[in-house]
Parts: C-alpha cells; sequence; structure tokens
C-alpha cells in the first residue's frame, strides 16, 4: 500500500511539474506575442476617455465603409502615441536636415518584389506565431513594410515600444563602416551625429515626452526580460550528455515536450535577436546544444552553422571548432535536413575540412535535390512557382555604378556573376541598364510600356503580360529587374493579345475533339483571324500564357478546358511552349480520356523544330521515367540556355526556369555514377546541375531570402547573420554578399584601419572563389596584397594575380597591382622594370580611354626611377632604357620595292614615338627636379650664412 502510494505521489508531482512548464512556456509566448503593436487595442482601451473619432470610426465600419473607418482609427492611433512614436525634434528643422543627410535606408510601406518568399511547410518559431490581422494594420497605419510572416514580426513587430537594444561593439563597427563605405557618407555620417547632439542639446522641452517613451520602452522590456527568464526556466531544467544526444539521434522519432519547445525558442531567440534584442550567442549555444541532446535535427543543423562560421567567430566571439561542426551536420544531415545537407555537399566538394570526394558531394547534393523536386511537383501543374533568384551585393554595385557594366566591343565586365549573363540581363544592359538596379526606373520603363501609344502595341503588352507573370522583366523570378507579381493583369494583357487573333469565345463543341470535327474542319473555337506572321507569333506567345494561367489556376480559378483551347490555338499557331503543355494535358487526361499517342505525336511534331526546350524537357522526362536516361541525356544539354535574343516576335524559344532542366541532368548523372555506369569526370558536372537546383528551390529554409529583406529594411546585423547561415550551406552568393559587407577595401580611408572583421571577410571571399567567383578571387589578391587578415607577402600576391590572370584576361586591376610590384620590387619579388612597363602597356590596352589619366603617370613615374637607379648601377633599370637604344629585328626577304606601310606598322612606330616622348619627358623632368634641388640648396646656404652673422651680431 505505501509503495502505491509514493508511485502515486511521484506521478502527480511529475504531473504538476509537466503542468506548471507547459502554463510557464506558454505564458512566455504570450509576454513575447503582446510586444507586437496591435493598432486596435490601444484605442479600444482608451474608448471609454475619447473621442468622437472612435464613435464615428465604429459606426462608419458598421456601414461597411471600412477605409473610412480605418482612417479615422488612424488618426485617433496615431495621436495616441505620438509620445513615444514621434518626438519634437524628430519633426524640427534641424532633426529633418539630419535625417536627410542619414545615409541609412529609408523604411518606405512597399517592400521589393524579390524580397517575397514562402514560409516553410514545416513552420518552426517565430513562424507559428504570425498574427496575420496585426501585420495587415501595421502596415495599413504605418509607415513599415508588410510582414509577411511571424518570423519577420518577432525581427521588426511594429512593437509596442522602441525596445531596440543596441548590438554587440564588433557587429556595429561592421554596420557602420559598410554603411560609410556604401553610401560614400563619412562626410555625412560626422555632420549627422554633430546634428543630432545639437538637436538633442537644444530641445529641452521634449524631456516629458523622452520620458513617456523611456517608461514604455521600460515596461516592454521588462516584460521581454521576464519571458526570457521563464523560457530558461522551462528550457534548462534537466541536463543531458553525449550519450543521450547520440541515443536521441538514431531514434525513429524524435519527441516533442514543452521543454524542447522553449529550448528552440530561447536558441533562435537568441541566435536573431528578436523582439528587439540583441542576439546572445553564447546563450543559443548551450540551448541548441542541450535541443540537439534529445535528437533535434534542427538544432544540429544551427549547431553546425555556429561552430562552422568566421562571423560567430570574429564578430560574436563563438570559436570555430571544425570537427564539431562536421559532427553536428552529419547528423542533421541524416536526419534530412536541407541545410546541413548542403553544407556536408559543399565541404566533400571543395575539401574543407575533409578530403575532397566529389560522389560523396554528389549523394548529398542528390538528396537534397530530391526533397526539393518533390516540393515541386506537389504544386500546380508544371511545378510549383520558384522563389526568386540570389544576386550578389557586388554585382548590385556593378550594374548601379556610374561606369558602364561593359568594358569594349560590347563586353560585359568579367567581375559580374556567370549566372547573370544571361539574354535578358545583356538585352537591358545594352538598352536600359538602369532598370537593373533602380526600381523607380524599372517602373517608369513599365509605365511607358502601358501608356505610351504607338504601332507596336502588341509587343509592349505581351512584354507587360510576362514580366507580371513572372515577377521580373528579365525572367521567371529573377531578382534583377523584379516587379510585384500580378496575374489578374497578366492574364488581362495576355488576353487583349490573344483575342486580336482569336475573337471568339474559349468553348469548345465537343471536348473530345483535339482540334478538329469529325468532318475534318476546324472547331468554331480554333478559326483565327488573319495577321501577319510576327503579329501571329506574338499572338501565339499570349495564347500560351493565358493556357498556362488555367491550367495553373493562377490569376483566375482552374479551368482545364479553356486552358485546352488557348494551348491549342498557339500549338496550330506553331508554338512549342504550347505544345508541350497540350502534350501533357493529353498524356494526363484531364479534359478528356488519355490520349498518349496523340501527346507523343504532339511532342515529336514540336522537336522537330529547331528551338522547342519546353518540349524536349517533357521528352527527357517520360525518358527518365521509363529508365532511358541515355536517351534523355541527348535532350537535355544547353536546354537551359536556348533562347531567341533580343525576342522581337517571341518568348517560345525560352524555357521559364532552367530548374528542372538542372535537376533531371543531375539525376541522370547521379543514377549512373551511384550505378557505377558512367566515368568519374561526369560527378563534377552531376554535382553542379544538382547544387543549382538544391540552391533555386530553397523552400524549406528560406534564410537566404529573410537576409534580403533584413538588408532592404537596413538592418545589416540580421542580413549578415542570415547570409552567414546560407554561406555555410555553401551558397556563393550568401559568401559573397558577407565578405562584401565586412569588406574593408572599398572605404575612401583606402583602405580603412585595420579591422577584427579582416580575417573573416577574407575566408568568405576564399570559399567564394573556391566556386568560380572572379570578383571573390580579385578581392582575395588584394587582401594578401594589402596583409589584411593574412601575414603572406607581395609574392603571394604576385602569384594571386597571376592566377586571377590566367583564368580572366580581360581584367585590368590585376595587370596594375603586378606592374606595381614589379617596379617597387616589394618583399620577395624581384625589381623588373621592362616587366612592368609591359603591365602597364596591357592596362594601357584594356582601358584605353582611361589611360592619360593612369597609366602615363605611372609611366613617368616608372622611368624616373628607371633613369636614378640606372645612373646606381641598377641592371633591371639598365635594360629597360636599353630597349629604347636598339631593338632585335628580324631579318626580312630582300625585295626589289619597299612594301607599303601597313597599320600594324604605323602602330609599331607610334609605340616607338611614344615610349620616346615619355623617355624625353622623364628626362626632362629629372633635369628639373636637379635644378630645383640646386636652387633650395643655394637658398639654404644663403639662409644659413644670414643666420651666422645675426648670430655674430648678438
Amino acid at each position: 500500500m505505501r509503495v502505491a502510494l509514493v508511485v502515486v505521489a511521484a506521478l502527480v508531482a511529475v504531473a504538476s511539474a509537466h503542468s506548471d512548464a507547459d502554463e510557464t512556456y506558454a505564458a512566455a509566448l504570450a509576454d513575447l506575442r503582446s510586444l507586437v503593436d496591435d493598432a486596435i487595442a490601444p484605442l479600444d482601451a482608451a474608448s471609454t476617455q475619447s473621442s468622437w473619432t472612435h464613435t464615428a470610426a465604429a459606426w462608419a465600419e458598421h456601414l461597411g465603409l471600412d477605409r473610412v473607418g480605418a482612417r479615422l482609427r488612424t488618426q485617433a492611433r496615431d495621436h495616441k502615441h505620438s509620445q513615444y512614436d514621434n518626438t519634437a525634434s524628430s519633426t524640427s528643422l534641424m532633426g529633418r536636415i539630419a535625417a536627410w543627410l542619414d545615409p541609412r535606408p529609408k523604411l518606405t510601406r512597399e517592400r521589393e518584389p524579390f524580397t517575397v518568399y514562402d514560409t516553410p511547410e514545416r513552420a518552426l518559431w517565430p513562424d507559428w506565431d504570425y498574427d496575420h490581422v496585426k501585420a495587415s494594420r501595421a502596415h495599413a497605419r504605418r509607415n513599415v513594410p508588410f510582414a509577411i510572416n511571424g518570423w519577420e514580426q518577432a525581427m521588426w513587430g511594429p512593437f509596442v515600444a522602441d525596445i531596440q537594444d543596441p548590438q554587440p561593439p564588433l557587429v556595429q563597427t561592421a554596420a557602420d563602416a559598410f554603411h560609410a563605405t556604401q553610401h560614400g557618407a563619412l562626410i555625412a555620417e560626422w555632420i549627422t551625429n554633430q546634428m543630432r547632439r545639437f538637436v538633442r542639446s537644444a530641445a529641452p522641452h521634449d524631456a516629458p515626452r523622452s520620458a513617456a517613451a523611456s517608461q514604455a520602452a521600460q515596461a516592454a522590456v521588462a516584460k521581454r526580460d521576464r519571458a526570457i527568464a521563464m523560457l530558461e526556466q522551462v528550457a534548462f531544467r534537466d541536463v543531458y550528455d553525449e550519450e543521450a544526444m547520440l541515443a536521441s539521434t538514431f531514434r525513429d522519432e524524435n519527441v516533442s515536450t514543452t521543454q524542447a519547445d522553449a529550448l528552440w525558442v530561447l536558441g533562435e531567440h537568441s541566435l536573431w535577436g528578436t523582439h528587439g534584442a540583441a542576439p546572445d550567442l553564447p546563450r543559443a549555444l548551450r540551448a541548441f546544444t542541450q535541443l540537439a541532446q534529445l535528437g533535434n535535427a534542427s538544432a544540429h543543423a544551427r549547431l553546425g552553422f555556429l561552430y562552422d562560421s568566421p562571423l560567430t567567430d570574429v564578430l560574436h566571439g563563438v570559436p570555430q571548432h571544425a570537427p564539431r561542426a562536421l559532427m553536428h551536420h552529419v547528423f542533421a544531415a541524416q536526419e534530412g535536413d536541407y541545410g546541413a545537407q548542403l553544407a556536408l555537399a559543399h565541404r566533400y566538394a571543395h575539401g574543407l575540412g575533409v578530403p575532397v570526394d566529389c560522389l560523396e558531394a554528389l549523394r548529398w547534393y542528390d538528396a537534397a535535390a530530391q526533397a526539393t523536386y518533390a516540393q515541386y511537383l506537389a504544386g500546380p501543374p508544371g511545378g510549383r512557382t520558384l522563389p526568386y533568384t540570389k544576386v550578389r551585393l557586388g554585382d548590385r554595385a556593378i550594374l548601379a555604378s556610374k561606369l558602364s557594366p561593359r568594358l569594349h566591343a560590347g563586353r560585359l565586365n568579367p567581375l559580374l556573376s556567370v549566372k547573370l549573363l544571361r539574354s535578358g540581363v545583356r538585352h537591358l544592359l545594352a538598352h536600359e541598364p538602369r532598370a537593373l538596379s533602380d526600381t523607380a526606373a524599372l517602373h517608369d520603363i513599365l509605365d511607358v510600356y502601358q501608356h505610351h501609344q504607338g504601332s507596336n502595341e502588341l509587343v509592349r503588352l505581351l512584354f507587360l503580360a510576362h514580366a507580371f507573370y513572372r515577377g521580373s522583366v528579365v525572367g521567371e523570378g529573377e531578382a534583377l529587374g523584379a516587379v510585384e507579381r500580378n496575374f489578374p493583369l497578366a492574364m488581362h494583357y495576355a488576353r487583349y493579345v490573344a483575342e486580336k487573333r482569336w475573337p471568339m469565345p474559349a468553348e469548345l463543341e465537343n471536348a473530345a475533339w483535339p482540334a478538329r470535327r469529325p468532318d475534318g474542319g476546324l472547331q468554331r473555337a480554333y478559326q483565327a483571324v488573319e495577321m501577319s506572321e510576327a503579329d501571329t507569333v506574338r499572338t501565339g506567345d499570349a495564347a500560351a500564357l493565358l493556357g498556362m494561367m488555367y491550367l495553373r489556376g493562377e490569376g483566375t480559378p482552374q479551368d482545364y478546358e479553356r486552358a485546352q483551347v488557348w494551348l491549342t490555338r498557339a500549338q496550330l499557331d506553331g508554338n512549342r511552349r504550347a505544345a508541350a503543355w497540350l502534350a501533357i494535358m493529353y498524356d494526363e487526361g484531364w479534359t478528356a480520356p488519355a490520349n498518349p499517342e496523340l501527346a507523343q505525336e504532339i511532342l515529336n511534331d514540336a522537336l522537330r523544330k529547331e528551338y522547342a526546350p519546353d518540349a524536349a524537357v517533357e521528352m527527357a522526362r517520360k525518358l527518365i521515367e521509363s529508365k532511358l536516361s541515355e536517351e534523355a541525356l541527348k535532350h537535355l544539354p544547353r536546354i537551359a540556355y536556348l533562347g531567341a535574343e533580343g525576342e522581337g516576335v517571341g518568348e517560345s524559344g525560352q524555357l521559364e526556369t532552367s530548374y528542372e532542366v538542372s535537376y533531371l541532368r543531375g539525376s541522370v548523372y547521379a543514377d549512373q555514377l551511384l550505378a557505377h555506369t558512367a566515368s568519374v569526370l561526369a560527378c563534377n558536372i552531376g554535382a553542379d546541375e544538382l547544387k543549382r537546383a538544391a540552391e533555386r528551390a530553397d523552400w524549406d529554409d528560406p534564410v537566404y531570402h529573410r537576409a534580403e529583406t533584413a538588408f532592404s529594411r537596413g538592418d545589416i546585423a540580421t542580413a549578415l547573420m542570415g547570409w552567414a547561415i546560407s554561406a555555410s550551406y555553401g551558397v556563393e552568393e550568401a559568401q559573397d554578399n558577407v565578405a562584401f559587407v565586412l569588406d574593408p577595401i572599398k572605404s575612401l580611408l583606402r583602405p580603412a584601419p585595420p579591422r577584427g572583421s579582416d580575417r573573416a571577410a577574407l575566408q568568405y571571399w576564399a570559399e567564394s572563389a573556391l566556386q568560380g567567383s572572379r570578383h571573390a578571387l580579385e578581392r582575395v589578391c588584394d587582401y594578401v596584397r594589402l596583409a589584411r587578415g593574412t601575414d603572406a607577402g607581395q609574392g603571394d600576391a604576385a602569384s594571386c594575380y597571376m592566377a586571377l590572370i590566367d583564368v580572366e584576361k580581360d581584367l585590368a586591376a590585376p595587370y596594375w597591382y603586378l606592374a606595381q610590384i614589379y617596379e617597387n620590387g616589394a618583399g620577395t619579388t624581384t625589381r623588373d622594370f621592362p616587366l612592368a612597363k609591359r603591365y602597364y602597356d596591357v592596362v594601357t590596352g584594356l582601358a584605353p580611354g582611361k589611360a592619360i589619366l593612369t597609366t602615363f603617370p605611372a609611366l613617368v613615374r616608372l622611368h624616373l626611377k628607371a633613369v636614378w637607379l640606372w645612373l646606381h648601377g641598377n641592371d633591371s633599370a639598365r635594360r629597360l632604357l636599353a630597349s629604347y637604344m636598339w631593338k632585335p629585328r628580324t631579318k626580312r626577304a630582300p625585295s626589289p620595292a619597299r612594301p607599303r606601310a601597313t597599320p600594324a606598322d604605323m602602330d609599331v612606330w607610334l609605340d616607338y614615338a611614344v615610349d620616346a616622348a615619355v623617355f624625353g619627358v622623364g628626362l626632362v623632368l629629372l633635369g628639373m627636379l636637379y635644378l630645383l634641388r640646386r636652387w633650395i640648396d643655394v637658398r639654404l646656404q644663403a639662409a644659413n650664412a644670414q643666420l651666422a652673422q645675426i648670430q655674430a651680431l648678438r
């Protein structure tokens, strides 16, 4: 009996403890949730004192006048909270000037289109705390962008008061330095700070409002601290060890408990700094470590990042530990974590902490890509809409610069990412380069296309239809030239163009008849108006787009019959994309009994044409499903890059996206390699394709896009953290972006004083350079030359620049720095004047327009040094000067008459003349320097004599 009572008491105690933990955890989440401002609650609480505006708003909403009610509530809200939302100093003239000079991005109500992304299907905190009503009210009533998930709400609120803690000192220093260098605003920063000090000292009447704001902030911060304390109470209740972690990791199912949830919330809060708090990475490390000991894969992935990241090491004080990082990545990847799989694949592909093993990298890339492809197929017919592409900050800086992104002869800047060198980007660079980086310029172009009246109406409207459907003027989901997706508007423009050829309603006499009636004539819906060949292609493109939208249910309810009508109309006019979609419809039997024979006939007919990428992809998919991989590979090469350059008549020769091509091609190589039926040389191709596919479809972990959102809001610290996580997955753009923000070389001080972040920046540049980024490789060479974050010398810098020249011969900067290195003989590099002059000549050839300002003074300086050192017996200087006296000439065959001078001969003589002129100018300047020195010596002697006389008189 006593034993039974003891057992019952123990059970009651355990139940009570669990109940208390649940209540404490729920109370902590409620406190955090309450920090996000509700634009209605404060007004309702004060309505008893109030104001006629609240009563009027309630009556307006009761009568259905929602907009009037919202406007009245907005006025009351702004009046109610003006004591801590705004201060008098911010509305003063000096405050406005200081705000105008501030280089940081100003918040607007609109967010950049490319910052829109999907929330993962497996929602983790804080996504599960999303309050759409609060987000809508904040967007409507405050000057803030719309928060599309709980993560953004937890990061930026808006909160009930100003509760933003200062960032860690090193993080704040890096952010301030980036703002100053990026905006060229070192002087503006100083003026702004001085004005703010003056404003604060000159506004004593703001003390009551500041006190009110301080009280509201103190109360909110106290509530946040209480919530974190309660989470710690629940999270750190039990202690686990590494044996428990190993046992939990290999369980079939991970147990979800209140403690596990509290550990995750505490870890994410401490990692990102949610609800206005500063990041606390030691606490995040402790929380994730204990959660990983419960077998949580997401916690393992976070630990792998924390132990692997140079950013957290340098800016947050979490030391790198490669073995631990590898262990946690392995545990998380085995549990199917998307980011950990990519991180492992990246390590094996480049030998980062592990031996280089392409097959192992291929396995992990294949696992991640298979998961993304399953999500892609789970979407509407034709696949789920892909996220926006990733664009490096360096690329945006090049495109936004006043300098032309082309060098000469129409060639693009070789420092641009290879991923950007597509036909759409080239076309805009040639005609409207501002549209790729300037949102205002892009909207101006769209306005012209929408309202301009001209003869090319179909071209303009078809362009608008594709732009609003794709979400970009460049291509499907392209971040460059991004516009807000608008399916109804895209359908409106596409319908207008298509109905120029098919004015009949899209209704079939009999859905079982493919295109013709039993008597052989066309169905009434397919009878078209005669048009020119070019307009026929344009209307076919519009009809294909309409068919896709009806088939996928975009901008309209899904309607298979109307989709079949519009796709058949386009297919009859020879549109290859419509043929591929129509074949899928007949294969699946969506409007009539399945007809595989007719589907295959339509595909074969499309493949007989010159460009039919969509049909080729569909054929390859069928062959892969039939285990005919060798035949499938015949259809896949170069499909992703097909398309008519500078299309004036349509876009049916282009793929909407190359994602599926990359996945299919990579999966074929992976299957063959893992079955040992292909050469190992094909491994790199397969791994690159699967990596491209897995990174493109990052629905499971959109951390890169969250960093983009933070950057567009001006939150550099959060952007750095998001990009650093993505960089640990091997995403080249993220590596470039972190390094770009930390980069000190772009400073106006040239270079900036040494910073602790130099080593981290160099490491990120190096990892990006491993993946082929020429911009990153140039930066690595610059770091070595300037000894930033490394102990390498000038000899290593020369070797680095030589390697860069081998990769890209059209870059002028490597030749320029090589010339300086050999001119000065810095470090272990031997001084070589002839070689330095040769490199200066190459720079002149690559940038002839700038030679007068750059290479000419450098050549003058070089020759002056050579003359001076020649007088001191330097052999390199003697060889340079001797080259002007005589040059070896090849013997020519005797000819009866002297040949006429060719342009090449004239160039040689002109080169001789320029060299002689430079040499003569150098001698003249050296003589003038000698005379100036003699004159200064004479004056000094006279002054000394006068001084001696004065001293003698004393």
